[in-house]
């Protein structure tokens, strides 16, 4: 198993991500910047934790295990992901997009409209 305390492994992957965004999303052009989150951002943490967009996998997984690090994905036009930790024995990670930060409702947006994305896009 990993140790989740040691966020290099994190920030590395979410970097490599937003460079491979970058060149294989064509229909949403934009560079993708990344921003790794530790530990001692615990307050910054717990906001993001509330804009996750997703009450599947990574909403188990934080129901289990609160939210230690991350790492935001921002595109020029404020579209975000986050990653995070899986936090158990397969390893990897679990990304989800967040609730635009301005948006009034944030994660209760999800309960009404499982359709709705932060993109305006709708989901299967």
């Amino acid at each position: 198993m990993h140790d989740y305390e040691v966020s290099g492994r994190l920030a590395s992957f979410a970097d490599v991500l937003a460079g491979e965004l970058h060149k294989t999303w064509t229909s949403t052009p934009g560079t993708w910047t990344s921003t790794h989150h530790t530990t001692a951002h615990k307050d910054d943490l717990a906001a993001l934790a509330e804009r996750i967009w997703d009450m599947d996998q990574v909403a188990e997984a934080l129901a289990q295990r609160p939210l230690r690090q991350a790492a935001v994905l921002t595109r020029q036009d404020g579209a975000q992901l986050i990653v995070l930790d899986r936090n158990d024995d397969l390893g990897g990670f679990l990304i989800a997009t967040l609730a635009p930060a301005t948006s009034p409702t944030r994660r209760t947006a999800v309960f009404v409209s499982r359709t709705a994305s932060p993109w305006g896009m709708t989901r299967s």
